[in-house]
């Protein structure tokens, strides 16, 4: 009876892990301002949940890299050019079920020496509601910078508020994760304020 109990459990385990790394096709492309595809841009892609860096890729001719297969989870994806000929790019997205098929257009722009700082770090309330306008608790929040290389999370109160602080004089993005939805918001940080220094992000 033991015996059986042990194969009962093992059976049970091995469906739960076989469910838990359920796995989507995931496809990518770079284009550039007019829509052609962005050759020979490194693309970098991390688990932002603990898993570490999935895989990364130079686009080929038609700037498109070949498919990959991703686990259930949030993601980050970077677009680089090695040598500076495009702007670095950053985004989040949701992998679930469904094949996930993603293109970035990337501006034809170096970076260096476009990020500055100026000032004192802001601090902002965020208000995360549903599509219905009810506020959320406990969704997450993640508050990073254009190249994604400083980055924190937050998660709101039972109110659907936190508050967050954000350097000056950066592009800095933020984004909201709840329930398999994501939702995100990039602006300018320049010392002025919002509305009574709210920032509202609505699935």
């Amino acid at each position: 009876m033991r015996q059986t109990s042990c194969v009962c459990c093992s059976v049970a385990l091995a469906l739960c892990f076989s469910y838990c790394s359920q796995a989507a096709q995931f496809q990518f492309a770079t284009l550039d301002e007019t829509g052609t595809g962005f050759p020979d841009v490194l693309v970098i892609v991390k688990s932002l949940e603990g898993r570490g860096e999935s895989f990364r890729a130079l686009t080929d001719k038609n700037g498109a890299v070949s498919a990959h297969e991703l686990s259930s989870g949030l993601y980050q994806i970077i677009a680089t050019c090695p040598y500076g000929i495009c702007q670095t790019t950053v985004r989040e997205f949701i992998v679930a079920n469904n094949p996930v098929e993603l293109k970035m257009s990337l501006k034809v722009l170096p970076t260096t020496g476009n990020a500055f700082r100026v000032g004192r770090v802001e601090r902002r309330h965020v208000e995360v509601r549903d599509g219905d306008g009810k506020r959320i608790a406990h969704a997450q929040i993640l508050v990073r910078d254009a190249l994604a290389e400083n980055q924190k999370w937050y998660q709101t109160g039972l109110d659907g508020k936190t508050e967050i602080d954000l350097p000056p004089g950066t592009q800095t993005t933020v984004v909201a994760v709840h329930q398999g939805r994501i939702v995100s918001r990039a602006f300018q940080t320049d010392g002025s304020k919002l509305k009574n220094n709210l920032m509202l992000l609505q699935f």
